[in-house]
């Protein structure tokens, strides 16, 4: 449908400029051959030198119209060729955003698992002085988690624990001794 339309306009544009044409050469040459107008001896090669450029330019003119069109025919397939790898570059970058999203709601998943985890974060708060300091060892061992079969329960308390130190509720004052902690004043 739309190369039909382009033809149709083509051949419109073809005969509006030929007729267009046609009157201007004719006008031109009813001045200079048939008496039309007042044209001066001196002014007839000046017209005949205009009539030949009108022919030049109006020739030149029509068939860069015409192959120009086809032109633009030509490039619709280039454009539909880089139509279709920025579409498939847009689908590869939506699934890459889409996974590094998973992988954004897995990581909150994570933290919100560990953040809830209030059982142990008002003990530790209790076992916790803002005077002293206490090393995290010992808050395992008060907490019972000393054995070797509480390992997943440690991880816990010690992801508790790193979370407590982000939001400020635990400070770390000893620079010599990076596993002691005491609770903030503010907390």
């Amino acid at each position: 449908m739309e190369s039909k339309q382009k033809m149709v306009i083509s051949w419109i544009l073809f005969w509006t400029f030929l007729v267009v044409f046609v009157l201007f050469c004719l006008g031109t040459l009813a001045m200079l051959f048939l008496g039309f107008g007042e044209v001066q001896e001196t002014e007839r090669p000046t017209l005949i030198n205009i009539l030949i450029g009108e022919i030049s330019v109006g020739l030149l003119t029509l068939f860069y119209s015409v192959f120009n069109l086809k032109k633009s025919a030509e490039n619709t397939t280039v454009d539909n060729d880089e139509l279709n790898r920025l579409k498939a570059l847009m689908v590869s970058k939506d699934n890459e955003i889409s996974s590094l999203k998973s992988k954004l709601e897995k990581e909150k998943s994570r933290n919100c698992q560990y953040s809830t985890l209030s059982e142990y974060r008002d003990t530790i708060k209790g076992l916790c002085s803002p005077l002293t300091d206490t090393k995290l060892e010992d808050l395992i061992k008060k907490l019972g988690l000393d054995n070797d079969n509480m390992s997943q329960e440690r991880q816990k308390v010690f992801a508790e624990i790193g979370l407590m130190k982000e939001q400020g509720i635990l400070v770390n004052h000893n620079p010599l001794d990076p596993d002691a902690v005491r609770l903030a004043k503010n907390a």
